[in-house]
Formats: structure tokens, C-alpha cells, sequence
């Protein structure tokens, strides 16, 4: 063992190792097979992440959660946004061009903002169309951008549909068009309740392209009951705060563990 843990006269054994993603057996970077090459006969039975250094390669819109329906009357198409970075004029540029394109009626449609150096700014995306005969609706699922464009989903498995009035739709909230602000790490390497959740990182003050630099500033206070296999095969992933699979676009990550013996 690599070191000697001593806390109120009793010894734990413990072990740091470390994951780096490009080694990974199978999978992605972001979701990925691992072997931990533990020692013979070794009983520990707590794990936690001492640091991580996570890549915010990953996109505003991502592929598989990039589209949502128009529906014109009784005709319906789907919007489906490239994946990348936006910020909010080029998001309401982009989508307003592909509205408008995909148009079923060919109505035009435009998405404006409130100008912050003219007036006070809600943050709010406002929809509109103009040489319609009826009002248009937009249709959103769990895949859909909907958080980015400033809308809800049902808590059902129902879709959401949001219908314009008078020729303009109102976002209900600010549009998130900041890249996901929390990392949750799973693996089947823990035992955590009712989920494997093996650490959560805050990534709010991270820009794109930058790297995520964790460290775990109270260990055991994060520990996780471990579990054990005779392979020594374990799976990791990354999602974001909603369960959606988080992509690193041919990025790796690095994690540091530790394995404890209580």
C-alpha cells in the first residue's frame, strides 16, 4: 500500500490510483470500461476522487439533444440545430434562418432580444412570424435544446407544446446559454444510494475549451461505499445535471482515486 491512514488509533489501508480515459478498454472518453490493476487479495471497501482534470470540450447543443418541431396547421417539421457553441445573437440568428427555411408555408420568422445598451434585459428570447394564416407551435421532448431557447419540458414523458399568439411567442424563462455548470461522474465503482454518482464538479467559472481542474479538498467526507468484482472492470461516464451524456469530442480525462480500507 502506497500509504497509511491513522484516525483515532484505528489504521486504514489506502491505495491512490489514477484513470486516464485514453487507456480506457473500451468506449469513449466520456464513457468507458476501465481495469484497475487492484493487489492481490486487497479488501478495500470505500472509494473517492482526490482530483480530476475534465476537458470543457463538450458543446452548448449537443448531437441527440439538438431538435425540436414546427408545426404549421397540420404540417410539422423538425428544427435541428448544428451542435457547437452559441451565444445568444448567433443562436437566435442561426435558428430564426432555419425557422424560416423549413418553413412548411414558407412564413418568415425572426427571434429578437432585449438590447441591453438601450434597455433593461430579461434575458428572455421572443419569437416571431409574419405572412402566417394561423399561429405556430413549437413541440419539445427531453432531446430537445429547450433550456438553451429559455422553455420547460413536462415531468412526463408527454411532449410540451408552445403556441405563438398573435404572431409571437415569448420564452417563459432566460434562455441557459452558458455550457453545463455541474459534472456529475458515475461509475458502477461505488455504491451511492440510488444512483452512482461517484463526484460532482462545479464548472461554472470554466470557459469553453478550458480545462475542468478538480481537487477534492475534504476526501473522506466524499467517500464512496465501493463495490467489487472479480475482474477488476469498472465503468465510468460523464452526464450533466439532467442525466444527459456529456461528449468530449476526443478529449481525454484524468481522475485520481483513492481506495480505502475502513
Amino acid at each position: 500500500m502506497d500509504n497509511i491512514i491513522k484516525k483515532s488509533n484505528v489504521v486504514h489501508d489506502s491505495l491512490v490510483m489514477y484513470i486516464n480515459s485514453t487507456n480506457r478498454i473500451s468506449g469513449t472518453d466520456s464513457n468507458f470500461s476501465y481495469k484497475l490493476e487492484l493487489p492481490p487479495h486487497s479488501e478495500f471497501n470505500y472509494v473517492t476522487v482526490l482530483a480530476a482534470s475534465i476537458p470543457k470540450s463538450y458543446y452548448m447543443i449537443e448531437s441527440g439533444y439538438n431538435t425540436f418541431i414546427l408545426q404549421e396547421n397540420q404540417s410539422q417539421v423538425t428544427i435541428t440545430l448544428q451542435p457547437g457553441n452559441y451565444n445568444r445573437k448567433t443562436l437566435a440568428s442561426v435558428l430564426a434562418s432555419l425557422l424560416t427555411s423549413l418553413s412548411p408555408n414558407k412564413w418568415t420568422y425572426s427571434i429578437t432580444y432585449p438590447n441591453n445598451a438601450l434597455t433593461y434585459d430579461t434575458g428572455l428570447y421572443t419569437f416571431l412570424v409574419t405572412g402566417n394564416t394561423s399561429q405556430p407551435v413549437f413541440i419539445f421532448n427531453q432531446n430537445s435544446p429547450y433550456q438553451q431557447l429559455g422553455f420547460d419540458i413536462s415531468s412526463s414523458s408527454q411532449d410540451s407544446t408552445y403556441n405563438f399568439n398573435n404572431g409571437q411567442l415569448i420564452a417563459p424563462n432566460v434562455a441557459k446559454l452558458y455550457i453545463d455548470d455541474n459534472i456529475f461522474i458515475h461509475s458502477d465503482i461505488c455504491q451511492n444510494f440510488n444512483d452512482n454518482v461517484l463526484q460532482e464538479i462545479y464548472t461554472g467559472n470554466n470557459t469553453s475549451f478550458s480545462n475542468i481542474v478538480y481537487q477534492n479538498v475534504a476526501p473522506k467526507d466524499y467517500a464512496k461505499k465501493m463495490t467489487t468484482n472479480s475482474s477488476n472492470i469498472y465503468n465510468f461516464y460523464l452526464t450533466n445535471e439532467n442525466g444527459e451524456e456529456i461528449f468530449l469530442n476526443g478529449q481525454n480525462i484524468v481522475i485520481t482515486l483513492r481506495l480505502y480500507k475502513y
